[in-house]
């Protein structure tokens, strides 16, 4: 889901590709389970596997530390202006996501079971689908309500651009404030758009960006931050699993307390460990491979689904068949990203950038 390319700057920071790609994971597993019970007889991953985990709280703590750490701690010769920002941040979402939406309205003129929107008794509107704009009914493509947040997340964000450095903290604490007394009144608003500013995922945003701007600690230091932050994680899956409490039906400030400090803690604590910039050749390097994420955060669901169709044609008694299909199906969709990123997904970015920076430029 976030939508921040695992190289920026001057550094990269390895470790968080880990941590983007067991985001994926999760989000992955998740998606799978609900597949394999709707196209196959039998089942072979359980559910309450990743019951204390998810994803998603992950990506947002991550998203603003990315932000905060690669764009807004940069010293003042080498800031972008909000303008930049906001060019690179839409140029970075919009032009994959229009066109996996496309494919999915063509999908849902034509078999509206292959989507998740036709679960949903209110039809998606389909202008603000594209917009990514709040709306009260599931959006198209249903995963599209996390980019929602992220574009509110990365506007208000660049206003941070037209502020002194010194003013940073008042800004966030004053977003935070801002938004935990919007969750008293609007959370469960019948406008879309102030359920969305007193959505409580914004302060896990606040949280990662406010990380991103402290500096960072030592290795040695912060290794056993990390350690923390990991043996938290294992306790919440294992709490997750043993009383069978989904974290990811838990909503407000009782979902912020679970999913936001363990993911916050860890990190905090990995991204002490960075490196120079140096982007490889190979295709599957990490670099390369986390940063498909994105295409294949868009596209898995329908891949997962057409993949199902073919496979469950030779289901059989048992689960081995699951495991080939599910092997295969996670292989053969993480590929096609990697290959939709290098030769679709890029190219698009560069062309919506081109005009834009120029004009700055001149």
């Amino acid at each position: 889901m976030a939508a921040n390319g695992p190289v920026g700057g001057r550094m990269y920071y390895p470790l968080l590709d880990f941590v983007r790609i067991f985001a994926f994971g999760l989000i992955c597993y998740n998606h799978l389970t609900a597949v394999e019970v709707k196209f196959f007889a039998d089942s072979f991953l359980n559910p309450r596997v990743i019951n204390g985990l998810s994803g998603v709280d992950f990506f947002f703590v991550l998203s603003g530390f990315m932000m905060g750490r690669l764009f807004l701690s940069a010293p003042d010769a080498h800031r972008k202006s909000a303008q930049i920002y906001l060019v690179e941040r839409f140029s970075r979402i919009y032009p994959l996501y229009w066109l996996v939406t496309t494919a999915l309205l063509i999908a849902y003129l034509l078999r509206p079971d292959l989507v998740y929107s036709s679960r949903s008794a209110v039809e998606p509107d389909l202008l603000k689908t594209y917009l990514l704009w709040p709306d009260r009914a599931l959006p198209l493509h249903v995963i599209a309500w996390t980019l929602t947040h992220l574009m509110y997340f990365y506007i208000v964000t660049a206003v941070m651009f037209l502020i002194p450095r010194r003013l940073y903290a008042v800004f966030l604490a004053v977003w935070a404030v801002a938004t935990i007394v919007a969750h008293q009144f609007w959370a469960n608003s019948d406008i879309p758009e102030l359920a969305l500013i007193g959505n409580v995922f914004t302060v896990q945003y606040i949280v990662g960006l406010s990380l991103g701007l402290v500096p960072a600690l030592s290795w040695d230091k912060s290794k056993y931050l990390a350690a923390l932050g990991l043996t938290w994680l294992v306790g919440s899956m294992v709490f997750g699993y043993v009383a069978d409490e989904n974290l990811r039906t838990f909503s407000g400030y009782e979902r912020f307390f679970f999913a936001c400090p363990p993911a916050a803690i860890l990190i905090y604590a990995i991204a002490s460990y960075k490196r120079p910039m140096k982007r490889s050749k190979a295709f599957f390097s990490l670099p390369n491979v986390a940063k498909a994420g994105y295409a294949f955060y868009l596209s898995h669901v329908l891949s997962f689904t057409v993949l199902a169709m073919v496979f469950s044609r030779f289901d059989l008694p048992g689960i081995w068949d699951n495991v080939v299909f599910l092997l295969m199906t996670v292989v053969l969709s993480f590929i096609a990203s990697m290959l939709v990123e290098r030769f679709i997904e890029a190219p698009l970015g560069r062309v919506m950038r081109r005009v834009p920076l120029r004009r700055k430029t001149a």
